[in-house]
C-alpha cells in the first residue's frame, strides 16, 4: 500500500509540475530508451516499474519486519533505524549494480540478435550507485529514476520508523 501511495504521489507530482515535467523529459532525450519501438519502450517501462514495486515491497516489508523489534527506548529505537537506513542502502547498492544483466536479459528477448555476454563489471559498481544516489543522470532516464527510487526507500524506511515510534510512545 505505501509503494502505490508513494507511486501516486510522485505521478501527480510529475503530472502537476509542468517545469518538473519538461525539464526532466528534455534532459533525457538522448537516452536509449527512446531508440526502441514504442512496444519495445512499454515494455522496458512495465519491466521497471514491476521490478521497483516488488523492490519496494520487499523494503516495505523488511522495515516493518525490524521496526517490530524496536523496544521503547529511544536508543533501541534509534539503532533498529540506522541500522535498517544502512540495510535499505546497501541492499539497494547492490541491486542496482547487478540490475543491468537482468535488463540485458530483457533486450535480449525483445531485439533479436543480441550477443549472449555479461554486462555487469562488478557486484558493487561504486560509480554506478553515486551517480543514481546523487541523481547526476547525465542524461540517463535509468541512473535518474534509479536515483529516484533510492531516495523513495529511504523516505518509506524513516516513515515507517517513525510510525512506529510514535505508536510505542502513545502506548
Amino acid at each position: 500500500m505505501l509503494v502505490l501511495i508513494g507511486s501516486i504521489c510522485a505521478l501527480a507530482i510529475f503530472i502537476c509540475v509542468p517545469t518538473l515535467r519538461t525539464g526532466l523529459i528534455a534532459s533525457v532525450a538522448g537516452d536509449s530508451l527512446f531508440n526502441l519501438t514504442p512496444r519495445q519502450a512499454t515494455g522496458v517501462a512495465l519491466f521497471s516499474a514491476i521490478f521497483a514495486v516488488i523492490g519496494g515491497m520487499v523494503s516495505v516489508q523488511k522495515s516493518l519486519l525490524l521496526a517490530g523489534f524496536r523496544s521503547h527506548g529511544a536508543l533501541g529505537g534509534s539503532i533498529v533505524t540506522v541500522a535498517d537506513l544502512a540495510i535499505t542502502a546497501t541492499g539497494y547498492a547492490v541491486v542496482y549494480s547487478l540490475v543491468p544483466q537482468l535488463y540485458y536479459a530483457f533486450y535480449r528477448m525483445i531485439i533479436p540478435g543480441l550477443p549472449d555476454q555479461w554486462v555487469v563489471r562488478s557486484w558493487f559498481d561504486v560509480h554506478r550507485v553515486e551517480r543514481a544516489i546523487l541523481v547526476l543522470h547525465e542524461g540517463r532516464l535509468a541512473d535518474l529514476v534509479a536515483g529516484l527510487l533510492f531516495w523513495t526507500l529511504l523516505a518509506m524506511t524513516l516513515w515507517i520508523h517513525a510510525a512506529f515510534w510514535g505508536r510505542n510512545r502513545a502506548s
